[in-house]
């Protein structure tokens, strides 16, 4: 039978018309993963001990040893104004040392506005030898207290990330003033250390997170080896990395940073940082939005727009980071307005509040568009990943509004516990399920079955001595 034009045209049409379906790899192989074969039951606690550990660890931040120490000393700002201190028995397990200024007053009913100059001079030694030396002027320092206003904005004097000696002498004066106020104002200069008791926690806290999640990574390529990469889950081979940069990313060898710090370290921290933290958000984006295209071709066009805006998150916040540290490492003068910082500042919170609207479009996409199998594997995603949004929002914007917290050790603390723990709990999500094992059961069972005789009504020959 011959076919009319018109009916080739309609077959074409209808042809381009046809979604691409992909018949993925995991229908045909005997591995799933424990998500697929989890009841709600399993995993509302598995949820509920996940919160649990996050309230743990807030619990230990709170009342565990403080991240940074402080010293403040006060005089009334005069044109004879001069303040020194020293800090002894420092060690490099301190961390870093940091000098502020700030000016207070009593009576807010009027503004204040002044401009002076400051001399500085630091000197650190070790015993009584001194190795290192810095005197600094800042000129031009403008002293503004609006009407309601009762304390400045801190100003950031001097600060020093290797602590290679043990004693530091720290003094300031004012070389000149201008309109003087004749109002008593507070000037309060603020050093800041770190906490020996935070570094040594700190060291035992990422070894302990390092070596969970490396077990974890060792486990779960271990369950993996017997099928080839080309057939594992999407979610498996986007789970490997994290779990691998995840160990590096706790630095199991902080201690010798912590011991014998360098330029190197603190860089090198910075870098492995940005590239954990680019991963994650890509991870974040992939796993959701995969689960819309469950079943379904992902191309290039998938993965492309994702990997290209990635790349340009970790750029950013690699320059910006390393940028900030080289320039830690040296004083400057702390009320010039630098330029460079502010555009690299400014052009990583554009490129994270684009991708903070992406990540939320694609859970809202992937919320109303998938099908009814993937359906609980995305409320476990977005229970454990908007869990760990809830504690990190509070900790990092509720607490930092209270007094009590700002020099707590909770903003580290709860930062590792929850990506490790959020990690940790994709590696459980993931976990190869074995079903031959269940299907070893299953023969078990038939042997058993087979070798019990049937019964006579299974019986269709007569039996013996009947006719």
């Amino acid at each position: 039978m011959e076919h009319t034009l018109e009916d080739i045209q309609n077959q074409k049409s209808s042809d381009d018309e046809m979604i691409d379906i992909q018949i993925e790899d995991s229908l045909v192989r005997e591995s799933l993963m424990a998500i697929d074969t989890s009841n709600f039951k399993e995993d509302v606690m598995n949820l509920l001990g996940f919160a649990s550990i996050l309230g743990l660890m807030m619990l230990v931040g709170i009342v565990g040893p403080p991240a940074k120490l402080s010293q403040t000393t006060s005089q009334f700002f005069s044109p004879n104004f001069l303040i020194s201190f020293s800090s002894e028995n420092l060690s490099s397990y301190f961390r870093f040392v940091s000098y502020d200024l700030k000016f207070t007053r009593k009576n807010a009913d009027k503004p204040v506005t002044f401009i002076t100059c400051f001399q500085y001079s630091v000197q650190s030694f070790i015993d009584y030898r001194i190795v290192h030396s810095s005197s600094e002027k800042l000129t031009n320092v403008s002293v503004n207290l609006p009407v309601g206003v009762y304390e400045s904005q801190p100003l950031h004097i001097y600060r020093d990330r290797i602590i290679d000696y043990n004693r530091i002498e720290f003094t300031i004066r004012v070389v000149n003033a201008e309109n003087v106020p004749e109002e008593d104002i507070n000037t309060t200069a603020i050093v800041y250390c770190g906490s020996q008791e935070h570094t040594v926690f700190q060291v035992f806290f990422r070894i302990i997170f390092a070596i969970f999640v490396l077990v974890s990574l060792l486990g779960l390529l271990r369950q993996l080896k017997s099928h080839p990469i080309k057939l594992w889950h999407l979610e498996q081979k986007l789970t490997v990395p994290l779990l691998a940069l995840g160990v590096l990313y706790n630095n199991p060898f902080y201690y010798f940073q912590a011991r014998s710090p360098t330029y190197a370290f603190i860089l090198w921290e910075t870098i492995i940082t940005s590239v954990f933290t680019a991963y994650f958000q890509f991870f974040i984006l992939v796993l959701f939005d995969s689960l819309r295209y469950k079943n379904r071709k992902t191309d290039k066009c998938f993965f492309a727009p994702k990997v290209i805006y990635v790349i340009a998150l970790f750029l950013i916040s690699v320059i910006h980071g390393i940028y900030d540290d080289i320039t830690s490492f040296h004083v400057t003068p702390s009320n010039s307005y630098d330029e460079v910082e502010s555009a690299l500042r400014w052009t990583q919170i554009g490129l994270l509040t684009i991708y903070l609207v992406w990540a939320g479009v694609t859970v809202f996409l992937a919320g109303i568009q998938i099908d009814i199998i993937e359906r609980y594997k995305f409320y476990m995603y977005l229970a454990t990943g908007g869990t760990s949004l809830f504690v990190t929002l509070i900790v990092h914007v509720l607490f930092p509004a209270f007094k009590l917290f700002q020099n707590s050790a909770i903003h580290f603390v709860m930062s590792f516990a929850v990506e490790n723990s959020f990690i940790l709990m994709m590696m459980y999500f993931h976990w190869p399920y074995e079903v031959i094992k269940d299907q070893n059961y299953a023969d078990d069972a038939e042997r058993e079955n087979a070798a019990i005789e049937p019964g006579d009504f299974f019986n269709n020959g007569d039996q013996p001595g009947e006719k």
